[in-house]
């Protein structure tokens, strides 16, 4: 029987806390996705596998706490994995298949990132093939003895019908996705202040299916406006239009799930961000 490690909660879309969206059948073609949070702080420890893996996978011998989310997709799937180390956190992240075993971390290893693309408190790997219905882990750990705190993990699957987490339930909202046009666009933010610590974008549940609000640094204190228009009868064009009161560095991804196209929109630190009206945006009407 699959069970749950420490899964503290999975996002779904903006307009399910309506109670409509939530039973809305998702178009054939979506993509499943679906978001972790969780914490290191006071967790288990273990010697982590140093990273890089390659040209051989050995242990770093830096003992460090970890936390593990145990998921599974019901069908063969390519997936995508993303994590924001928050509040100064830098952490590193483990994928294993069929098992985890922390006494004995390299086996079942499949993939590792410390430091992503876009740095420091970010990590990544992309297009990992996974099984239907086999047990995979999610492992977070620190990147240093030291090294603890919170962090959301992104996880976005082609081909797979759900994910779910490892007693096969689907976890509660928790705003860090947000889905427009019946949840054809999946949107997500990540930021970084001054003090160079780094977090989530979270989504105000207003139960529109056009238009999301996005707060960084308290649900009170919102930050971004951004809307999704269907320009298909006057350029053949999908827009993306949003205005953000704030000059932190965030990066906006605004994701196709129809197509399986993505656009990111950046703002640099210590720059007002300007409006965004991009009518161009995404060329995959209808």
């Amino acid at each position: 029987m699959r069970r749950p490690l420490q899964i503290l909660s999975t996002v779904g879309a903006l307009g399910a806390l309506t109670g409509l969206a939530l039973f809305a059948p998702a178009p054939a073609s979506a993509q499943a996705a679906y978001s972790f949070h969780g914490t290191t702080a006071g967790g288990s420890m273990f010697n982590r596998p140093a990273t890089p893996l390659a040209p051989t996978p050995a242990l770093s011998g830096k003992v460090v706490r970890y936390s593990s989310q145990a998921f599974f997709t019901n069908s063969n799937a390519t997936c995508s994995f993303s994590s924001v180390q928050e509040a100064g956190f830098d952490g590193v992240i483990y994928l294993y298949s069929g098992a985890f075993d922390p006494a004995n971390p390299l086996v079942h290893l499949v993939k590792a990132s410390d430091n992503g693309p876009q740095g420091v408190h970010f990590s990544a790997f992309t297009d990992v093939a996974l099984q239907g219905n086999q047990s995979y882990y999610l492992v977070t750990a620190g990147a240093e003895p030291a090294a603890q705190g919170t962090f959301t993990n992104f996880l976005s699957c082609t081909g797979a019908t759900r994910i779910l987490a490892g007693d096969g339930s689907m976890p509660s909202y928790d705003g860090r996705y947000g889905e427009l046009r019946k949840g054809r666009f999946r949107i997500s933010a990540t930021w970084t202040n001054f003090q160079q610590v780094s977090g989530v974008g979270t989504f105000v549940p207003l139960g529109s299916e056009d238009s999301g609000i996005l707060w960084f640094f308290s649900p009170s204190n919102f930050e971004v406006m951004i809307k999704i228009v269907d320009g298909c009868t006057l350029n053949n064009r999908y827009w993306v239009f949003f205005a953000a009161l704030t000059n932190v560095e965030f990066h906006i991804t605004v994701h196709d799930t129809w197509t399986d196209t993505s656009k990111v929109y950046d703002n640099a630190l210590g720059v007002s961000a300007a409006a965004i009206t991009d009518s161009s945006a995404f060329a995959t009407c209808p």
